[in-house]
């Protein structure tokens, strides 16, 4: 009998990345296409995708099972400098050199260095003296940066392409792989057509439902427990494709199930889950929502807008038209209201003082909406089930 409290939090862990091999699910062309860039000399590789895909989780698998390099992970903030980042990755470069005592019988020996001494003692250091600093090197190493969209400044930008540049043409065994919130490789890094050569760049999408459906099936049976198809089916709908959402849903149906000595979870599970996962969604989408829809008079209309889009026809970028969302918005108060009267709330709902929860997309003819917090749409999701619950009982 496995001790399922124990196992619980291992098999799902919605606020942690994944960092054991045996808990990480699909993405398999895009863990090819990363090895596949790293294994070419000269070539670095950029990843990137909306916040909440799995990009770290991705990147901590490269770097616990990458055979025959040396890999260091370095995660960036704001405040870090171009030297500054260099030094931290540095620093967890160890090497031994031979060198010969003193004395009439001299013993030699193998000293450790640290590869961030050999840096310039000045604020600024350029790619030339990073092309330096690994002529001490002989073996291929590979350098994650993850959140890399936290770093803003242009110029640390700049010299990062600089970097690349020079490391693919002069120091072909060194490898950079950037990790970070992007829509393409210019917001990450911005817009440098000499990178195009020695940038293999890598999107990751959202999960597909086959691959939240591993993340479900191999924790409960991990858990040596049972759960029924429309429950399943329904972590994978709200999920949206993102898998904190899967482990976060999947976590409070075990652990219902776990309490309540049942072998299978089942609805009463799921909305257990539901209520919890929106006690413990994040602060920051809680409160997003909270201001987009404080107010004393229209409350109701603002929620079941956010309801309506949340629930309405997207595009493959997660987009939907004024009248896609009426449709919804009609099923939802079971009224005949024309467009007019949701594209005011639409509209207030992209400003500052709704919170901008959403934005247009798209020309004035053709403009579409969505959601700026990508993660907002599976919490709406959850809000818009829990209302129904609650008035159904």
């Amino acid at each position: 009998m496995v001790d399922r409290e124990k196992v619980l939090v291992q098999v799902f862990s919605p606020s942690a990345p994944i960092e054991q091999v045996d808990l990480f699910f699909g993405r398999v062309n895009q863990l090819y296409q990363v090895r596949d860039a790293i294994s070419e000399r000269g070539q670095h590789c950029v990843l990137f995708g909306e916040r909440g895909v799995g990009k770290t989780s991705l990147a901590n698998i490269i770097y616990r099972t990458l055979q025959g390099v040396m890999c260091i992970k370095v995660t960036c903030n704001r405040n870090d400098s171009f030297k500054g980042l260099w030094a931290k990755a540095l620093s967890k470069v160890t090497f031994h050199v031979t060198e010969t005592g003193v004395g009439f019988t001299p013993i030699l020996k193998k000293n450790p260095h640290q590869l961030d001494l050999f840096l310039p003692e000045r604020t600024d250091i350029t790619a030339v003296d990073l092309e330096r600093v690994f002529e001490n090197l002989d073996e291929n190493v590979l350098f994650i940066f993850d959140e890399f969209d936290s770093i803003v400044d242009n110029d640390i930008k700049a010299r990062f392409a600089d970097t690349l540049k020079n490391l693919s043409d002069n120091s072909a065994h060194v490898t950079v792989l950037l990790v970070g919130i992007a829509e393409d490789i210019n917001d990450l890094i911005g817009n440098h057509p000499s990178l195009e050569r020695c940038v293999r760049q890598v999107n990751m999408p959202r999960m597909n439902e086959e691959e939240l459906g591993e993340i479900i099936d191999y924790g409960f049976s991990e858990l040596e427990l049972h759960i029924e198809h429309n429950v399943r089916s329904r972590v994978i709908n709200f999920s949206s494709g993102f898998p904190h959402y899967t482990h976060l849903l999947s976590k409070y149906i075990a652990d219902d199930a776990i309490k309540n000595d049942k072998s299978m979870a089942d609805m009463y599970s799921f909305d257990f889950a539901v209520r919890m996962a929106l006690s413990n969604a994040q602060q920051q989408i809680r409160n997003a929502f909270q201001k987009a829809t404080i107010s004393s008079k229209e409350i109701a209309h603002f929620e079941n807008v956010l309801y309506a889009v949340a629930t309405a026809q997207a595009d493959e970028f997660d987009s939907s038209t004024a009248n896609e969302i009426l449709t919804e918005f009609n099923k939802i108060t079971k009224l005949g209201n024309s467009r007019e009267s949701i594209t005011y709330h639409l509209g207030t709902l992209c400003k500052f003082e709704r919170g901008e929860i959403l934005m247009k997309v798209g020309s004035s003819k053709n403009v579409k909406y969505k959601f700026t917090s990508p993660l907002m749409k599976s919490f709406i999701k959850l809000k818009y089930y829990s209302k129904n619950i609650t008035q159904s009982i």
